[in-house]
């Protein structure tokens, strides 16, 4: 499968800045290893190298005092980073794995990540998304439908019915993808032939591998 928004090399910053482990990375576990920054403390990151002309690909690669001087001399904080930006070309190789298995990463800093988003978590929202099927769903707005597991079966052919009707009016379902109420929402949207956005909250590199995710993906 072809991603059709590989991650950037800002967004391979930010998301060496973001990741929280990786086995055999420098920056990754040990004793020396640094936390991964919070997305509060991305923002202001890269509020300063906007500052300074710079963007957090900018960051790759430079040395502690490189990256002090583009961040306004904050030496603590470049120490940090400097570490955590060491396992770019480690976590590099992570994402072209997931690729591989149809799964893609979208950074904040990537003009594929959703306005609506970031408009409105500000400094809060999530510096990087992963995902399956249609990145430009993201931005696409919709309607959520959750609900219990062991609905009964009434309420689960209401909720089918309700997401086809949604599915009808050009809005995409956007679930989580459970059994019971989540599972008749997204499936009446799918089988009405619209477009569903689902939030897991279990892997997704698991669920991607589903055969029925797969075909909704490839439809």
């Amino acid at each position: 499968m072809t991603i059709a928004h590989p991650l950037s090399a800002d967004g391979l910053a930010v998301l060496a800045l973001t990741a929280r482990s990786t086995r055999g990375a420098a920056g990754g576990r040990g004793p020396d290893a640094a936390s991964p920054l919070a997305p509060r403390d991305v923002a202001r990151v890269v509020r300063a190298l906007s500052a300074a002309g710079a963007t957090p690909a900018d960051l790759l690669g430079r040395d502690v005092a490189e990256i002090a001087s583009l961040l306004g001399g904050a030496t603590g904080s470049a120490e940090t980073i400097a570490r955590l930006t060491a396992r770019a070309t480690t976590l590099a190789m992570e994402v072209e794995r997931l690729a591989e298995r149809g799964i893609w990463l979208i950074s904040i800093a990537d003009g594929a990540y959703p306005a609506r988003l970031r408009d409105r978590l500000g400094d809060a929202a999530p510096p990087i998304l992963y995902g399956a099927g249609a990145v430009e769903l993201l931005g696409a707005g919709g309607v959520a439908i959750v609900g219990a597991r062991d609905a009964e079966a009434a309420a689960l052919r209401y909720t089918s019915r309700a997401a086809a009707a949604i599915a009808g009016s050009g809005r995409p379902v956007v679930s989580g993808g459970a059994r019971g109420i989540d599972a008749a929402a997204m499936s009446g949207a799918a089988e009405a032939g619209g477009s569903v956005v689902g939030v897991p909250a279990e892997s997704l590199e698991r669920q991607a591998r589903s055969a029925e995710v797969r075909a909704l993906v490839a439809d």
